[in-house]
């Protein structure tokens, strides 16, 4: 493994010093106020070390450039809060710059985050599993992490979305809602009032999760499942597409159809709470 040299982490401070010129005119005043982060709420807490730099904008480092990680890259724009320095992946094996984001392997990214602990992360991986594995192998305190809300979302102003957490366009998160950390709520998903989502558990697009609910770690519901008032879903759920769920499922269940049904369960034993 190359090992990030003075020399690397100088040219990426460069980099984003070049950056921070080409920022710092009207634009800057503006950013602040474009995230629905930016108000006194108890969203607040979820990043307690996010402060704007004086140029108005976060470093973040986005880790993985899949599928996901492009929608997460495209979200950093539009809320302008954060601009992304740097993208890792396992496939790069030597430092790249290329439209003045760098392109690094994910062993690197510590020592990049230690090098300005204004900089923040965010695991943009899809699976569940794989994003609390990366978790783990990074070994970054809680707080080196972003949390993501895209400016088309509509979150309460008494709801919570933890440390590494995204919240998509399109998404609603309601009075006292709980998202833990690293947790994926996608692109028109619902979570309503009082409901606590796990960490690493992802709502995909248009699922809707009612009232005084759980989700527990690592659970997936599919795109367009619905969960009905007070239903407890274990950790590492899986829940199909469309489906319905009208009854309590137990941990490591996958349950599909209308009304949901358990057809297969599987062991669970992830680490997953950094």
């Amino acid at each position: 493994m190359t090992v990030l040299t003075d020399r690397d982490i100088a040219a990426i401070i460069r980099e984003r010093e070049a950056l921070d010129l080409c920022c710092s005119g009207s634009e800057s005043n503006v950013l602040d106020r474009t995230s629905p982060l930016d108000r006194t709420s108890p969203l607040d807490r979820t990043s307690p070390l996010d402060r704007t730099s004086p140029l108005g904008w976060i470093p973040l480092i986005i880790v993985g450039n899949g599928g996901h990680g492009r929608v997460i890259a495209d979200l950093v724009e539009a809320a302008r809060k954060y601009r992304v320095i740097a993208m890792a992946d396992d496939l790069c094996t030597d430092i790249a710059c290329k439209d003045g984001i760098f392109h690094i392997h994910p062993d690197k990214v510590r020592e990049l985050v230690e090098s300005d602990r204004n900089t923040k992360v965010m695991i943009a991986i899809g699976s569940n599993e794989a994003r609390s594995a990366m978790v783990q192998r990074l070994g970054l305190a809680l707080e080196s992490y972003a949390t993501l809300v895209h400016p088309a979302a509509t979150i309460s102003g008494h709801a919570y979305i933890g440390p590494g957490s995204v919240v998509m366009a399109g998404a609603i998160v309601n009075h006292s809602a709980c998202i833990g950390a690293h947790a994926i709520v996608n692109s028109g998903a619902v979570v309503e009032h009082d409901t606590e989502v796990g960490w690493f558990a992802h709502l995909s697009p248009n699922s809707t999760v009612a009232g005084n609910a759980s989700i527990g770690d690592g659970a997936h519901i599919g795109i367009g499942a619905s969960v009905i008032p007070s239903i407890r879903i274990g950790a590492w759920c899986i829940v199909g597409a469309g489906a319905a769920v009208v009854r309590d499922l137990p941990e490591g269940a996958t349950a599909v159809g209308v009304p949901a049904k358990v057809i297969k369960h599987r062991d669970c034993r992830y680490e997953i709470r950094t």
